[in-house]
């Protein structure tokens, strides 16, 4: 079984969300490559631990020469120990995309090879700033192995000047140099990865060829932009942009297919070997294959499952979350966890068993030298420069009220419901398919331009598609139209009241116009009163739960009362917004209006949230960056010898 979490490997050539981007490229066969072109994990075996022939006869011509002698005759040397060799060091990997530099010819045919190496660059972390050899360049790594990612700034016919230069000075060897291009001669959408071949009419090819000395020894990923239409030229064509249905049809257009993982000797000795094939499908039924990433989940999977490792805002995957670190670690910030210490940020109601569970994986799989978990809240609250607030997280996946006061978690009176962001998405989207609305997956058709302006809409038959793949898809539409037009309304809601509301319009990515009138006031105000949930068509599984669950200006009243009563009026006075879900239109002066209604008369009831919903969504993150950096922190590290010598459970005591 597949499952979307996905570190991110050399063959993910996909475009990140808005731009038009293809799916991963076919396995590079073993035949041809004796290091996979997705993965490039593998490193080049040294010849460690044996002697150079030299070494090894004057070794052999001493030993004989002092077993001849008698013990009294035997000199009093001491033979030096032969040194190992050192591993020949790894030669890089080149990835040039073709294409012309210049805002005029961005987001044209001719240039989907730039578009597909900016988008290896953006999951990878790999600055493309840099002008060498005729080409914007960027070096990094990606597992163990050097990468070099080059787009050629000579036009298109000149390719081969850049990457000759490239070649020539790092010493490439051919088969390590990959060439991403368009192709007039594959239909619209469709990959081909080809060992070596010819140029085929096209120049930039044609160029690289004539500067590597006629060699066509080298690999590349040919990206089908299909025929003109009519008698329309072909140099137009190719240096025309998509239009907005051709963007839509290459999303869906190509599944991803898995690279092989090989090392030097297997690709050798294995490539026309139908048992080891057998041997690979076999080993693979018995596990997992996990993707981790946003980018991983753009691209359809047969049988692919969507999962989360966290449930009501605790980890229920440990699996997974060792999946994401090592994503996180490894993909995106490149860096040895064991040079730096980890700051964590946990949820205020973290059971003891999960932060020493964090712990262990944090100390013995990744061997930090040393951790601190600190709370959300704590974290948005120094975000604001406050020490005392409370804190109003609006998440994905619940609602929590938790006091801080002068640094610390108030645990008594920390107030959690389950209604967040993916609960009211859910409630939208139910509404919408009670009254017969289809949200189509982007996945799921086809548009086609029938007449200038107007289009077609066809199905696509994709029957391996997973029920949790589909939903997550049709979330992300539905998502963004509450988003987009859904605000919180001034007061409760009421059917009769907005019956009559003029209605928002939005575009659906099948063409589909909406028009959403009370629904847009209605979905929001679920976080206010929980049992409009019960008038929701399909939402009735939540019908023992509602009941229990209180309104945000109910959880807030009920958190604060179950403080002393010396901090209540300096907490109503700093509450802060954070979350995702509270950047929602009008949800601000709605909460400060109905606290200042049920408030007690002595209370100054003040709600703050950030200008800017970035701040909002990130506000834990741009608190622990403050909290690391303080130097009284630097004493309050749970150090490596310190586990060893306590265990994990003293995590309890150093991050109280």
């Amino acid at each position: 079984m597949k499952a979307a979490v996905f570190p991110s490997k050399i063959a993910n050539l996909g475009l990140p969300s808005g731009h038009r981007y293809f799916r991963s490229p076919p396995a590079l066969s073993s035949s041809f490559l004796t290091t996979p072109c997705r993965k490039l994990t593998r490193g080049i075996r040294g010849s460690g631990g044996f002697m150079s022939q030299s070494s090894s006869q004057l070794y052999s011509s001493l030993s004989n020469s002092i077993s001849s002698q008698s013990d009294s005759e035997l000199p009093q040397v001491q033979l030096p120990s032969p040194k190992p060799k050192s591993p020949p060091p790894q030669l890089p990997w080149l990835i040039v995309g073709l294409g012309n530099p210049g805002k005029k010819y961005q987001g044209t045919r001719h240039n989907v090879g730039f578009e597909m190496v900016d988008a290896l660059a953006e999951a990878e972390g790999i600055s493309m700033n840099t002008v060498n050899f005729k080409a914007l360049f960027g070096k990094g790594v990606i597992g163990n192995i050097p990468i070099m990612l080059a787009k050629p700034q000579t036009f298109m016919n000149a390719s081969g000047e850049s990457v000759g230069q490239i070649v020539s000075f790092y010493k490439i060897p051919l088969k390590q140099v990959l060439v991403i291009y368009d192709d007039l001669d594959l239909p619209f959408g469709k990959l081909r990865l080809l060992p070596k071949g010819g140029h085929g009419g096209h120049n930039g090819m044609r160029s690289i060829i004539d500067r590597l000395k006629g060699s066509r020894d080298f690999p590349r990923l040919r990206i089908g932009i299909g025929r003109p239409p009519g008698k329309m030229d072909t140099a137009n064509y190719v240096l025309r942009q998509f239009n907005k249905q051709e963007q839509e049809e290459v999303v869906g257009a190509v599944d991803g297919v898995e690279a092989m993982d090989v090392d030097a000797d297997s690709a050798k000795n294995n490539s026309n070997s139908e048992d080891s094939k057998t041997n690979e499908s076999e080993k693979e039924k018995g596990k997992r294959k996990l993707y981790v990433g946003s980018q991983a989940l753009n691209y359809r999977r047969d049988h692919m499952e969507i999962l989360s490792p966290i449930k009501d805002g605790i980890v229920s995957d440990w699996d997974l979350v060792d999946n994401i670190w090592e994503h996180a670690f490894r993909g995106c910030l490149m860096i040895d966890p064991k040079e730096h210490p980890m700051l964590l940020a946990e949820p205020p109601l973290n059971t003891q068993q999960q932060r020493e569970k964090a712990a262990e994986l944090m100390f013995e799989k990744y061997k930090v030298p040393a951790l601190f978990m600190a709370k959300n809240p704590v974290l948005t609250s120094f975000a604001t420069g406050r020490a005392t607030s409370l804190v109003v997280d609006c998440g994905g996946g619940s609602t929590t009220i938790s006091p801080v006061h002068e640094g610390y978690v108030l645990q008594k009176a920390v107030v959690s419901a389950p209604i967040g962001g993916e609960f009211l998405t859910d409630c939208l989207l139910k509404s919408l398919e009670s009254k017969g609305i289809k949200i189509r997956p982007r996945y799921s058709f086809k548009r086609k331009e029938v007449r200038p302006g107007e289009f077609q809409v066809e199905d696509v038959g994709v029957p391996d598609t997973t029920e949790s793949y589909k939903l997550f898809c049709q979330r992300m539409i539905v998502g963004d139209i509450k988003d987009s037009i859904c605000r919180v309304p001034d007061t409760p809601y009421d059917d009769k009241s907005y019956a009559n509301i003029p209605t928002t319009s939005y575009e659906l990515p099948d063409g589909q116009t909406l028009e959403i009138g009370a629904d847009r006031f209605k979905i929001p105000d679920v976080m206010f009163n929980p049992s409009i949930v019960q008038t929701i068509p399909g939402m009735e599984k939540y019908g023992d739960m509602i009941p229990t669950v209180r309104g945000l200006p109910h959880m807030v009243m009920e958190s604060i009362n179950k403080c002393d009563v010396d901090i209540r009026r300096e907490l109503y006075s700093s509450i802060l917004l954070a979350g995702g879900t509270s950047s929602m239109q009008q949800l601000k002066e709605r909460l400060e209006k109905d606290l200042i209604e049920e408030s007690p008369h002595s209370a100054r009831v003040k709600v703050l949230a950030s200008g800017n919903t970035t701040e909002r969504r990130f506000s834990v993150w741009i608190g622990g960056s403050i909290l690391a950096s303080l130097g009284s922190f630097q004493q309050m590290w749970f150090s490596k010898s310190e586990y060893e010598e306590h265990g994990a459970s003293y995590i309890q005591r150093k991050c109280p």
